[in-house]
């Protein structure tokens, strides 16, 4: 790391390649400068590698005006998302038509072309065109750009952004996100530009969906980007520390990581969507849940933070979330200073939440998704709006549990057909030794590996046993139970698993094992008018059966295709019928219906 007390100039014709870390901290805020005298001969790179190896630089101390000055060259490559890339731009006076040269595609100004900018506005909850002349102010330190993707390429070469960067402070206020607007009955309201909500907007900290009379689904969220040139480490933000970071957002529920690769999806019918993000869960004064080691926010890079209803408003400052480390923080380390100390003291057993991650991964030992289940002491088992640490999982994840019942475990099937889960929570001590069903829903899953977390720290590979003196067990297809030690792999032998908390009784461990649900629901679309079936994505196709109330078939379709929704084509005459929709292996789902 090279340390710079006051200012710094770059000469005509001087170069500073910088592959490391570099703190420029000014001592005199009225004159001490950060320069590139010629932009087109003074360059001052931050040179990328690889996506743990890239430059970064700090800035500390200097007036915007003095910072205006100078020129930075952000070199980067990324993961391409998918359909449209989110990205933040950290720099002020930038014309965005400028990223047509520097990303080697054409940007216009022309909505769903797939080369258009756009930005979130997180008040309104929509994303907002931007003319390509726009310049960027102080006020977008932190905004979250949507980039069409088509014909974009930053995934072969590298692509070089040059800017002047933001000046501290960078505070955002979160306050009021979607406050007063409404998204009509299952979303079906539509935004300024006719789109409805529910193409869009996603929130899985909420369940059911659209759940709009008891919860602030969908409100409450903001999606915001890194305005710096460094690190951010959010894994602390939601926990009040002595000395700490200074960030401890009240009402904090859980983060949305940028997604990762082709999980953008676009259609003009649908809207966007992000088909497979990371997901980090918080509760009242314990460490996170979930995906904790994605905490860590690139420059460049965007995420999502989701409150609680009524949540007080909040000024958050990011300055002291700045980190050169690539690692998230598992205890406080403070913000950044040229002598680092750190604090690796471990909270007390009675208060710690356990993480068992489940990873799925095929022949080649490549991962294929995961989920988590996590305990604490006062976690809640089964349904029940003040869940705090779950996040649903999508339609496409081939690994996930279902709602459990709260008294004897196993899955809840009110909620089965609803929502599955990509973290799920349960109290340590009620939901002790009680099954947890997990599916899986992708033959190319070969192998089950085990990642154990207390405190959001990795234990020691192949510790089974907690602080508590209580681990995480695991029954097979075959009716075995085992004990899972981190950092193990398993062969599968079978789609349905049951996970413990606490070893379970024998005779938990004994008897036939339940269908493993079905994520085909039988759901009333609004915008239509009428019911669908929506199918779960390992059908190839169904039989579509509906009866009346005394038995008697009403309609039957055969060899549905299963790669988009079914209308089902009944009259309105206020009458009852029982939809039944089987799947090519057998699979059986069945619903009531008012028509």
């Amino acid at each position: 790391m090279v340390y710079n007390g006051g200012g710094l100039k770059v000469d005509t014709g001087g170069t500073i390649d910088n592959s490391g870390n570099i703190m420029l901290v000014a001592n005199d805020v009225t004159n001490d400068k950060f320069e590139t005298v010629t932009p087109a001969s003074s360059k001052f790179n931050l040179v990328y590698t690889t996506a743990t190896n890239y430059g970064q630089l700090y800035i500390n101390g200097f007036s915007q005006a003095n910072l205006n000055t100078g020129l930075v060259s952000k070199q980067f490559k990324e993961v391409k998302h998918g359909a449209y890339q989110q990205i933040g731009l950290p720099f002020i006076g930038k014309t965005l038509s400028d990223l047509t040269s520097e990303l080697g595609k054409t940007f216009n100004n022309t909505r769903y072309s797939g080369n258009e900018i756009l930005y979130w506005d997180n008040p309104k909850v929509l994303s907002r065109n931007l003319s390509t002349a726009t310049v960027t102010t102080a006020a977008d330190a932190t905004r979250y750009y949507i980039l069409g993707g088509t014909g974009l390429d930053i995934t072969t070469a590298n692509k070089t952004i040059v800017g002047k960067p933001f000046a501290d402070p960078v505070t955002v206020t979160l306050n009021g996100a979607g406050a007063g607007i409404n998204f009509g009955v299952n979303g079906v309201a539509r935004n300024i530009y006719n789109e409805k909500y529910n193409s869009y907007v996603s929130d899985p900290f909420v369940t059911p969906a659209w759940n709009n009379t008891t919860s602030n689904y969908g409100k409450d969220m903001y999606q915001l980007a890194n305005p710096y040139f460094t690190n951010l480490d959010l894994s602390q933000i939601g926990i009040s520390e002595a000395n700490g970071d200074g960030v401890n957002i009240p009402g904090l529920v859980g983060i949305i990581i940028q997604p990762s690769i082709n999980n953008v999806t676009f259609n003009t019918t649908t809207g966007s969507a992000d088909v497979s993000p990371n997901f980090v869960t918080f509760t009242s004064g314990l460490a996170p849940s979930g995906d904790v080691d994605k905490l860590v926010i690139k420059p460049l890079q965007s995420f999502t933070i989701k409150r609680s209803n009524g949540a007080a408003s909040y000024d958050f400052p990011f300055a002291n979330l700045r980190r050169f480390a690539f690692a998230a923080r598992t205890s406080f380390t403070g913000p950044i200073s040229v002598t680092g100390a750190k604090n690796a003291n471990r909270s007390n057993s009675g208060s710690t939440i356990k993480q068992l991650g489940v990873i799925a991964l095929d022949a080649d030992g490549n991962e294929m998704g995961r989920t988590y289940f996590v305990v604490y002491p006062n976690g809640v088992s089964g349904f029940n709006p003040e869940v705090s640490t779950q996040a649903t999982a999508g339609k496409d994840n081939v690994i996930g549990t279902f709602e459990e019942k709260a008294v004897d475990g196993g899955v809840d099937t009110n909620y089965a057909s609803q929502y599955w889960l990509y973290i799920n929570e349960a109290n340590e001590q009620d939901f002790k030794g009680k099954p947890l069903e997990m599916d899986l829903y992708s033959p190319a899953i070969k192998s089950l590996k085990f990642e154990i977390r207390e405190n959001a720290q990795l234990v020691d590979a192949g510790v089974k046993v907690l602080s508590t003196g209580t681990g995480f067990y695991y029954k097979d297809a075959s009716g075995n139970i085992s004990e899972a030690s981190q950092d193990s792999v398993i062969p599968v032998n079978g789609s349905q698993y049951n996970l413990f908390y606490g070893k379970p009784d024998a005779v938990l461990a004994t008897g036939n094992a339940e269908a493993k649900p079905s994520r085909t629901v039988i759901v009333y679309n609004q915008s239509i008018d009428n019911y669908i079936v929506r199918f779960d994505s390992t059908w190839k196709k169904a039989d579509i059966q509906v009866y009346d109330l005394s038995g008697k078939l009403i309609m039957l379709k055969k060899n549905v295709p299963a790669n988009q929704d079914f209308t089902i084509p009944l009259s309105k005459d206020n009458r009852a019928y029982i939809v039944t929709a089987v799947s090519e292996s057998g699979v059986k789902a069945v619903a009531k219906i008012i028509r």
